[in-house]
This record gives C-alpha cells, sequence and structure tokens, in this order.
C-alpha cells in the first residue's frame, strides 16, 4: 500500500489539534468547531467527545457443552474461566464498542450522536454493521453522520467566529 493512504484506498488526513485536543481529521475539527460556536449561541447544553457505547457485552462460550456465560449472570463462571458443567477452560470473548465522535445535547433536550465521515462519506463494512447495532440496541438516540471537507479556511474562520462570540 502506498505510503500515506489508508485501508480502502481513502487518503489519511492529517491530525489536527484545537484548545489541545487532537482530532482524528480535519473534518472532525470543524465540526467540534461548529459545535463550539452553537453552544455560544445558547443552542446546545453539552457537548461530548467520543462516546463510548456497548453494542454486545462480553461472554465465555463453552464449546464442549455450549454452555453460554456473561459476567452479569454468573459472575463466578465468567472470573474462573472453567465451564461448571464440563469442567474445560472457557475463552473470553470480548464486547463489541462503538465510539462516536460528538453525543450533542441540544438546549430543547434532544441528544443527537454524530460521527464525521470525509467529504466522499465513505464507511467501511465494520461502520455498517456497528452503525446497525447501535440502532438496534439504542432506538431512543439518533445516529447522524455528517460529510465534513476539513478545508483550512473553512477552520480559520470558524476559530475566528468562536473569538468573536467569547
Amino acid at each position: 500500500m502506498p505510503k500515506g493512504r489508508a485501508a480502502y484506498g481513502h487518503v489519511r488526513k492529517p491530525k489536527v489539534e484545537i484548545d489541545r485536543i487532537k482530532f482524528a481529521s480535519p473534518g472532525e475539527a470543524e465540526r467540534y468547531l461548529e459545535l463550539c460556536i452553537m453552544k455560544l449561541q445558547g443552542k446546545i447544553t453539552e457537548i461530548v467527545l467520543q462516546p463510548e457505547f456497548e453494542l454486545q457485552p462480553a461472554f465465555r462460550k463453552c464449546h464442549a457443552c455450549g454452555g453460554l456465560f456473561t459476567e452479569k449472570d454468573t459472575p463466578s463462571v465468567y472470573k474462573k474461566g472453567k465451564c461448571p458443567v464440563c469442567n474445560v477452560r472457557i475463552f473470553i470473548t470480548r464486547d463489541i464498542r462503538y465510539i462516536a465522535d460528538f453525543k450533542v445535547t441540544y438546549s430543547d433536550g434532544e441528544e443527537v450522536i454524530e460521527d464525521v465521515k470525509g467529504w466522499g462519506g465513505y464507511t467501511t463494512p465494520d461502520f455498517k454493521l456497528k452503525h446497525k447495532m447501535f440502532e438496534f440496541k439504542y432506538p431512543h438516540l439518533s445516529l447522524v453522520l455528517l460529510k465534513r471537507a476539513g478545508k483550512v479556511k473553512v477552520r480559520e474562520a470558524l476559530i475566528a467566529e468562536r473569538e468573536r462570540l467569547k
């Protein structure tokens, strides 16, 4: 793979630092500045960076007898790692988590989860699966995908606007 290219053929953008926070992409930094401006205007009450959501809990499954154990249901079996039925060592399957870019709470109380994608809006097969799992597990939350190019001129204008509102 050529240097500077990520998986699936899209080009990696350099990380951007604003307010001593490193963002994974310029588009994510651009959206953060937009949210900061909206907060100064009173449209938003809270911005949470990198909120984490559990899509599937960790579990242990015995392949000898077919027993399934979660930490919540059987904490002693879960910690020991031995099947109580056939006394065979069982391994842990890690949990599945989704980390979004932002959790935004608007002044009317509405909570929205935002994920910033590049200008092409390309999503990986892994993200598509996690998106479906998120929508199923958290029906009361809405996951919004945003397209942002992360242009330097736009970012500079947003920084100037934020400074003006402070």
